[in-house]
């Protein structure tokens, strides 16, 4: 039989693993809100009871109350939170939510619900009989602590009930569960110890060895609010009563603060798992399966999300500078085309510029428009031919994409979006997969240009110590570059040229059926409609497209299983090194600042439309 603790862990990493699928929403609807918002829920459970600074002591021991008090004043200022109508709860204020402190929660669970509304990890099937599982343990689960005083009953109130999407409902169960476990434990140690909150978590710390001294559980506990003085007074609670030995302030558990901590975790045990026993030894076996399949699709559906966010966080950054750099751009370039060609020979330099490096990293484009578009950049002093097909920059070329790349940066570093320390944070995970993906052995069949494209970004002459946001783009340009590599690498061993792949993609996405709405929506490739009409011809005769007699395609079952493994292969590439690179707490890092600066942006640039 499958131990409980393994289906518990188990189900633990299931519901963390949900929240890539709603975590934007919600940190949209919560933007602005203060920061310990939860408290409204618990006063909303709580109702008709006020909500007191004693009783969230009661539910979160290990926080300080003066910290728990100035929390509870930011809900009240914001105005999610107002005296009780009837002022005293005993000797201290009580507290009830406002209109507003009800909107704000709602508005969390509903972003919540409506992101997991189309998460399909497992069968239909299969996410009924989970839930149903589930289910049965929160219902025949009962709070060892009034409910005033109970975190799980507090979160019941976000429960989306049987309108909710199965996803939905499970995540919520398996958070009930895991509010319950808190429950469990402050209700195991609670009557049996004489300690402080402060003083248990440090027994705590010091058990797991994490931590031996105040300083450091003070800096692995920073949400408390607690000091290094007041951690100090927890190890002297410990100490006198034997549980610790100090030596210079450093703590190691004593035998008997070993046997408290231990016969507390049992007891957390007994009292957390008591409904378990309303399933049988087999619904156990098949919860910890369902479990297991559950996290992984969700954590690899979340990772495919990644790309996606990282692009968004690109394209909310051009509207923002678009007004710095179009001046620049339409004083030093006059011909058409020309600007791409002149920044990709500055970074070439000291190496000359030709059109099969452009093709090398825009394969989708036509190398005949690219070579008169040189030609005629040299004519009008741009660049100057050095013969077989090489070109370098002359110093108009070098001035002109100098002063571009100068005003985009500038005014990149002129936005002021997230603090400082986030931005460095972020660029340091962002340079991490960087420097992983230039250090891969990305597969790749012979000829494949398997790290070709992200080579041309990161090899470059310009300077790399431009402000926070600046440095965000250069890292997004390279991994772009990188992503464009595994794409290359995923498709060598058809050797489909670079027109018929787009076109391809083009119609499994939908966008165009005909080659006339191919070559007007990708114009700027250089392309006409008998070019595009060629591309579909060949890949009906590869059995991916068919033709239905009015000139528009439809993708085979054959070229869609195709399209969707070579899907498959560009994630699997670009992705090989993340998990070596990164842990997975750091990537839900990474993830959480991608959208802080997402929304920053979007922010950022509705003010900018309301100034303009």
């Amino acid at each position: 039989m499958t131990d409980r603790h393994q289906i518990w862990t188990t189900a633990v990493e299931t519901m963390n693993a949900f929240v890539p699928f709603f975590q934007e929403r919600t940190t949209a609807a919560m933007q602005g809100a203060p920061s310990h918002w939860f408290f409204v829920v618990i006063a909303a459970a709580n109702e008709p009871r006020p909500l007191t600074v004693p009783q969230l002591q009661e539910i979160y021991p290990y926080n300080g109350r003066e910290a728990l008090q100035e929390a509870v004043n930011a809900l009240v200022e914001d105005g999610s939170l107002e005296p009780a109508a009837n002022g005293q709860q005993g000797n201290h204020k009580g507290y009830c939510a406002t209109e507003k402190g009800r909107l704000l929660i709602q508005g969390f669970f509903d972003a919540a619900h409506e992101g997991l509304r189309d998460v399909a990890p497992l069968p239909a099937a299969d996410l009924g009989e989970l839930r149903d599982m589930l289910q049965t343990l929160v219902l025949n689960t009962q709070s060892p602590r009034p409910a005033h005083h109970s975190i799980f009953h507090a979160g019941r109130l976000a429960d989306p009930g049987h309108q909710g999407s199965l996803a939905a409902q499970i995540d919520q169960y398996v958070t009930d569960l895991y509010y319950f476990r808190d429950d469990a434990h402050i209700a195991a140690w609670r009557p049996v110890t004489i300690l402080s909150g402060p003083a248990w978590e440090s027994l705590t710390l010091i058990w797991r060895d994490e931590a031996h001294t105040p300083a450091e559980v003070a800096a692995k506990r920073p949400g408390r609010r607690l000091s290094e003085e007041d951690y100090g007074a927890a190890f002297d609670e410990l100490a006198q009563r034997r549980l610790v030995s100090l030596d210079g302030g450093v703590a190691q558990i004593t035998d008997e603060g070993r046997r408290v901590r231990e016969e507390a975790e049992a007891r957390t045990d007994e009292i957390f798992f008591t409904a378990w026993d309303n399933l049988d030894a087999g619904q156990h076996e098949r919860l910890h399966v369902l479990l297991q399949q559950m996290r992984d699709n969700l954590q690899s559906a979340a990772r495919a999300r990644m790309w996606p966010l990282i692009n968004d966080v690109a394209a909310a950054m051009q509207p923002l500078v678009l007004p710095a750099v179009q001046p620049v751009m339409q004083a030093h370039f006059q011909g058409p085309g020309y600007f791409n060609h002149v920044r990709m020979a500055r970074e070439a330099q000291p190496q000359p510029y030709t059109v099969q490096r452009f093709s090398t990293r825009f394969p989708y484009a036509n190398p005949e428009l690219a070579a008169t578009r040189l030609s005629d950049g040299a004519t009008d002093g741009y660049f100057e031919e050095n013969g077989d097909g090489q070109y370098t920059l002359t110093a108009k070329g070098e001035s002109a994409i100098d002063a571009v790349n100068d005003a985009f940066y500038r005014a990149l570093g002129e936005i002021d979006v997230l603090p400082a320390e986030q931005m460095e944070r972020l660029n340091e995970l962002l340079r991490a997969l960087v420097e992983a993906a230039l250090e891969s052995d990305t597969p790749s069949k012979d000829g494949a240009p398997s790290k070709a494209c992200i080579r041309q970004t990161f090899d470059t002459a310009q300077p790399r110590d431009y402000a926070p946001l600046a440095r965000v783009d250069l890292n997004i340009d390279d991994l772009n570059a990188f992503r464009d590599d595994a794409h290359s690498s995923a498709w060598s061993a058809y050797d489909v040229p670079g027109r018929d792949r787009e076109a391809f993609t083009l119609v499994w996405r939908a966008v165009a059926t005909t080659a006339a709405e191919l070559a007007q929506q990708q114009a700027f490739r250089g392309y006409d409609e008998a070019a595009y009409a060629a591309s579909l011809q060949a890949l009906a005769e590869r059995g991916w497209l068919q033709a239905n007699g009015d000139g528009e395609y439809n993708v085979t079952a054959g070229g869609d299983a195709l399209r969707q493994k070579i899907e498959q292969a560009t994630d699997d590439i670009f992705y090989a090194t993340w998990d070596d690179t990164l842990t997975r707490q750091q990537q839900n890092e990474l993830r959480t600042l991608l959208i802080r600066l997402k929304l920053a942006l979007e922010t950022a640039q509705k003010a900018q439309e309301q100034t303009a």
